[in-house]
C-alpha cells in the first residue's frame, strides 16, 4: 500500500474541520439606535459632570437616568421651554447651526476636490 500524499491529508483535514460559526448580525436599525443611545448618556454624563443641567430638569417626571429615551425626551421638553421664552436666541441658535453646517459641507468639498 502506498502512503497518501500530501495533497489527500491537506483535503481531508480541510473537509474534517467545521466551518467557524458566524455570530448574526444585528440590523443596522438597532445598531444604530444603540449608537444613539450611547451617545444620549455619554452627553448627559458630561452635562452632569459640567454642572449644566438646568435645576428644572426632571420636575415634571421622575427620570432614570439610565434610559436613554426618558433623559432625552427630558432634554427636549427643556429645549421647547427654553425656546418659548427666549424666540430670538433659538433663532440664532438655528442660525448658528445651519452656518457651521455649511462650513463643514465647504471643507469636505474643498478637501474632496483637492484629492
Amino acid at each position: 500500500m502506498d502512503p497518501p500524499s500530501p495533497v489527500d491529508l491537506d483535503s481531508a483535514s480541510q473537509a474534517a474541520a467545521p466551518a467557524p460559526a458566524a455570530r448574526p448580525r444585528t440590523p443596522l436599525k438597532a445598531r444604530v439606535r444603540r449608537a444613539g443611545e450611547r451617545a444620549v448618556l455619554w452627553l448627559h454624563r458630561q452635562a452632569d459632570r459640567f454642572d449644566v443641567i438646568p435645576t428644572e430638569f426632571g420636575e415634571d417626571v421622575e427620570v432614570d437616568q439610565t434610559d436613554a429615551r426618558a433623559i432625552l425626551r427630558e432634554w427636549l421638553r427643556q429645549a421647547r421651554l427654553w425656546a418659548g421664552y427666549n424666540p430670538e436666541e433659538m433663532f440664532a441658535l438655528k442660525a448658528g447651526a445651519v452656518a457651521v453646517g455649511l462650513a463643514l459641507l465647504m471643507l469636505v468639498a474643498l478637501v474632496g476636490a483637492v484629492r
